[in-house]
């Protein structure tokens, strides 16, 4: 069974996914109503709501990961790992011409 902090985490990351799922889904109701002034507004806000949806369906996913993972997030332990395996995926491209 999960410890009362863990449930209040998965509670957190779900309430902030939810929060940034309807800031996207108001971005793009603002884009959709800009789209028609002449313009290039509606395309930034566009851009916004895009990135906020992102945001969202990260934070769902983190809500849905097991506890051993969100541990290693929170203590940096994930960080390094991405970082690592980033740099190698640059070095790779760059010692394979770019792909």
């Amino acid at each position: 069974m999960n410890e009362p902090h863990e449930l209040l985490r998965r509670d957190a990351l779900t309430d902030d996914a939810l929060a940034l799922l309807a800031d996207a889904t108001k971005a793009e109701g603002r884009a959709d109503a800009l789209a028609a002034m002449p313009n290039g507004c509606a395309q930034a806000v566009r851009a916004e709501a895009a990135r906020l949806r992102r945001a969202s369906d990260v934070a769902l996913l983190l809500a849905g990961f097991d506890d051993t993972i969100l541990d290693a997030l929170a203590t940096g332990s994930m960080q390094k790992m991405l970082h690592e395996t980033r740099q190698a995926e640059r070095r790779r491209r760059a010692l394979g011409g770019g792909r």
